[in-house]
């Protein structure tokens, strides 16, 4: 019982995880297309 928690716990913060760093390279990659759009409008 006590390790089907901590595996369901493990897991969670994995996925927790994956989803932090995907949703973070998307805005750090939509903050460069904004950047070269503005250097390039300039």
């Amino acid at each position: 019982m006590v390790l089907v928690i901590v595996g369901g716990l493990n897991w969670g913060l994995y996925v927790f995880g994956q989803y932090l760093v995907r949703s973070r390279l998307g805005w750090i990659s939509i903050l460069e297309k904004g950047l070269c759009l503005n250097s390039h409008g300039m």
